[in-house]
C-alpha cells in the first residue's frame, strides 16, 4: 500500500501522499472498505479457515478435500465457505490438473491476520 501511494503520488506530480491519493490507492488494489467486508461478511467459520489456510502456507493453495478433513465438514459446507470467501475477494481458485486450489489475495493477508490475531488472540473486535 505504501509504495503503490508512493508511486501514485509520483505520477501526480504531487509533494506529500495526501487523503486522496491514500483513498484512490486503496480503492485501485481493492482495499476499500476492508472493515465493512470483514466485520460483517466473515463468520467464525470463515474466519477459522483461513486460519487454518494461514498455517498451512502451502505454495499451491489448499484444496477443498484439506479442508473436509481438517474440519470434518462435509464438501458442500466446504464449497459454500469457500464461495463467499472468493466472492469477498479474500481468496482465488486455480485449477491444477483435475483439482481446484484456493489461495490468497496476498495484498489482504496483513488485514485478515490481524483480524484473525484480534478476534481469537486477543479476544478484542477490529
Amino acid at each position: 500500500m505504501l509504495l503503490a501511494c508512493i508511486k501514485n503520488t509520483f505520477l501526480l506530480r504531487e509533494e506529500v501522499i495526501s487523503e486522496k491519493i491514500i483513498v484512490e490507492t486503496a480503492r485501485e488494489l481493492g482495499l476499500q472498505n476492508l472493515n465493512t467486508r470483514f466485520n460483517i461478511y466473515l463468520s467464525d467459520q470463515h474466519l477459522l479457515i483461513l486460519l487454518k489456510m494461514l498455517q498451512e502456507r502451502s505454495v499451491e493453495g489448499i484444496r477443498p478435500s484439506f479442508l473436509i478433513e481438517k474440519f470434518n465438514l462435509n464438501k458442500s459446507t466446504i464449497s459454500y465457505h469457500l464461495k463467499k470467501l472468493k466472492e469477498l475477494d479474500i481468496l482465488k481458485d486455480e485449477k491444477i490438473g483435475k483439482s481446484k486450489y484456493f489461495s490468497f489475495n496476498q495484498i489482504l493477508i496483513p488485514f485478515i491476520q490481524t483480524k484473525i490475531l484480534n478476534k481469537y488472540y486477543l479476544k478484542t473486535e477490529v
